[in-house]
């Protein structure tokens, strides 16, 4: 995806395109109940899930792949997971 004069990526309309198809549905899907049960840590600040809280299935900073479940403040704030770089298109 080409970066634009101002540093950023122009965004993608679909859900597909962002990444958030039917293989990321699935996986959230998946993992959805150990995280409603409390049972997750944050793949980016590494504390725990409580029940209740908000709650992302994260990317990798690549977006190649997903680190597994973040709390969506940890996910949105952009936070860079250790030993990454930080993703200019996030």
């Amino acid at each position: 995806m080409p970066i634009t004069r101002s540093g950023y990526a122009p965004p993608r309309d679909t859900t597909v395109e962002r990444g958030y198809g039917n293989q990321h549905r699935k996986l959230r899907a998946a993992i959805s109940h150990a995280v409603a049960a409390g049972n997750v840590r944050c793949a980016r600040c590494h504390q725990p899930i409580h029940p209740g809280q908000a709650w992302d299935l994260d990317h990798t900073d690549d977006r190649a792949g997903y680190l597994g479940a973040s709390h969506a403040v940890c996910n949105r704030g952009n936070t860079p997971h250790p030993g990454t770089k930080k993703n200019p298109y996030r």
